[in-house]
């Protein structure tokens, strides 16, 4: 997707320039960089969609593709996987009915096709959720840049009849072997950072095991106190 004008280049590392990593320090700088994407689309000319013919396939498919390319020999880099919530989508469902949903889940499949390359894949996740096979998203910084570019194209809204609705996306990601070697372990660590992305506002976040562990633990003890 050409860039547009009038918007920011897309940061390429998580890291502060300074070198401290304080995590508060990380989490504000994260939310600030989804704030200034988020006000850029709201007031830029929307470009318009051009016809996509994305495939998407179902979670039994994308397991079998995600199952070939782990099984794979002739990678250059790790496969990464990403998990996608749409909250702008569920929230256009209740306003707006199943068609206004399904028109934008078919506008973001078609921006992420256009950017993800052939060997790459679309598929269908739990609860609603896209997920994505990146064959080879390259080094570290590669790796953030390629979800930033997601997340950037993502939080343009979409213009459903004469309504611009915002998708509102988060967006998790785990990367092949170090965060799990088969598949249901990859999408299982995709999906607990794509969780910790949304509920702290982050945008997107990269699987962290010591981090994730302790939100989720933090969920679980949120969840039985809420039952009982």
């Amino acid at each position: 997707m050409p860039p547009r004008s009038g918007l920011s280049p897309a940061p390429t590392s998580l890291k502060p320039a300074n070198g401290v990593s304080d995590p508060d320090a990380l989490l504000a700088r994260a939310r600030r960089q989804v704030l200034e994407i988020t006000r850029a689309h709201c007031f830029c000319d929307l470009p318009p969609e051009a016809a996509s013919h994305a495939i998407v396939l179902d979670a039994v498919a994308f397991h079998d593709r995600l199952r070939d390319a782990l099984d794979g020999r002739a990678l250059q880099s790790a496969p990464m996987v990403v998990c996608i919530q749409l909250d702008g989508a569920d929230a256009a469902r209740d306003r707006h009915g199943l068609d206004a949903a399904d028109a934008m889940l078919g506008t973001a499949c078609g921006r992420l096709s256009r950017l993800l390359s052939p060997d790459d894949a679309v598929g269908r996740g739990s609860e609603g959720r896209l997920v994505c096979l990146v064959r080879e998203p390259g080094t570290l910084e590669q790796a953030v840049a390629r979800t930033t570019d997601l997340l950037d194209s993502l939080s343009m809204p979409c213009e459903v009849g004469a309504s611009r609705l915002p998708l509102l996306p988060s967006i998790g990601a785990a990367s092949f072997p170090r965060d799990g070697g088969t598949p249901y372990a990859l999408l299982m660590c995709a999906e607990a950072a794509l969780n910790r992305a949304r509920h702290y506002g982050m945008g997107y976040a990269f699987y962290t095991g010591v981090l994730d562990a302790a939100f989720t633990t933090l969920c679980h003890a949120r969840d039985s106190i809420l039952l009982n």
